[in-house]
Formats: structure tokens, sequence, C-alpha cells
């Protein structure tokens, strides 16, 4: 596992708190793919490689579907109800956050999100397809995590996350309107349906026996015998 390099110190700095790093039970998964937030189409391009845009697919993509809002996605105008500035951030640069349970450091990280008045959208790593999505996102296998645009980062920084905020042109304070809510947190991948097994077919009922047929009354005394 590749060491994390991004807990510089220095005059003026804070040290970083300690990293949340991925329990080993994740391991080995079958490749899945996030659908990063704002996209609205799912497309397979001429190399071979699984898309997700907000812009329709080119003319030489192999395969193309639209992806259903609610399931993974955010509607195109995601800053719909927000102020100018504020829904232009959200457009250029939406934030995702990465988060696990029990982890104190991604506590920190939502918290620096909600302070700061930044909409974002939470997913949550809980299996071995989450962990294998998330590391074909670009991540190390540390917690918490954020993407803000193009930008990701890794360890609850706050210097490097609200530097990285500012650069994307979020508001320094929040100016979210007082009825907004962020979605719930949702896996980083659907989860799969179970299978269901067909029903055993009932066993084939034993057939009855015939009944027997009742023997001739047998006289008392068969004829010829004298006694």
């Amino acid at each position: 596992m590749k060491p994390h390099r991004s807990s510089a110190t220095g005059p003026g700095r804070r040290p970083l708190a300690a990293p949340h790093r991925l329990g080993a039970g994740l391991l080995l998964a079958a490749l899945a793919a996030a659908t990063p937030a704002l996209a609205q189409f799912k497309y397979v391009d001429e190399k071979g490689v699984t898309v997700y845009s907000d812009r329709p697919p080119p003319a030489n993509a192999r395969t193309s579907q639209p992806i259903e809002l609610g399931k993974g996605a955010q509607p195109a105008d995601a800053g719909a109800g927000l102020p100018y500035a504020l829904a232009q951030a959200v457009r250029k640069a939406p934030v995702t956050l990465y988060t696990q349970a029990s982890c104190a450091p991604c506590d920190q990280g939502r918290s620096l999100l909600l302070a700061r008045g930044v909409p974002f959208t939470e997913r949550t790593l809980s299996t071995r397809d989450d962990l294998d999505a998330f590391r074909k996102l670009g991540f190390d296998d540390f917690l918490p995590a954020v993407m803000i645009g193009a930008t990701r980062l890794v360890n609850i920084a706050p210097e490097q996350w609200q530097a990285a905020l500012d650069s994307a042109g979020y508001p320094k304070t929040s100016q979210l309107p007082r009825s907004w809510r962020n979605p719930a947190p949702a896996p980083l991948v659907e989860a799969r349906a179970q299978p269901v097994e067909p029903a055993a077919a009932p066993a084939a009922a034993t057939p009855e026996p015939a009944p027997a047929t009742p023997a001739a009354a047998v006289p008392a005394t068969p004829p010829g015998f004298r006694f």
C-alpha cells in the first residue's frame, strides 16, 4: 500500500490528522465505476473506456445510455435555487466526499464542507466493490477523500481543502439557503440484487395404495368335508 504523501508541514501549517486507512476486509473486488456528480450520460468511447459525462456521447461512441436521475446522478442544473456565485461553482467543480463508518477524520471533512456551505454528494465505502471503484477513481486507500471538480485530495488537510475550494470559486462563507439539504449519503457502488433461487418443486405425492379387493367369504365348512 503506498504511503500518503500529502502531509507536509511547515511554518504556519497545522499537522494533519491521522489518516483513516481503509479496512483490509475491502480487498479483492470486481471492477465497478462510480457515477460522478452531474453526469447524465454513460458511454463506451472508441478506445473501449467507459465515460460518464454531462454531454451527449460523440458519434464514434461504441455504446451509450442515459443515466436515470436519482440513481447516482444529480440533475443537469445542480445549482438551481442557489445564489449565482455558488451555483457557478457547483456547475464548474461539483464536490464529492468519500467516507466510511466509524471514521473520525471523515466527520471532520464533512464538518468543514458544511461549515463553508458547500453543496456536496457523499459516497460511503463499505463493500469490496466500493473499494475497487474508489481505486479506479485514482485514490489511495485513505479516507476521507474529496473530489472538487477534477482535484482529488486525500486525508483531512483543512488548508488544502480550503485552497481547492477557493480555486473552484466557492464563496468563503456559507450562502446556502436555509432550506437546502444535501442528498443523503449513498454507497459508491449500487448494491447488486441477489439472485432469487427458484423454489424447489414440491415432492411428488406418494400415490395411495389401491384398496385391496375383499376376499370372498370362506364357508365355515368347506364343501365335501364332513365332521
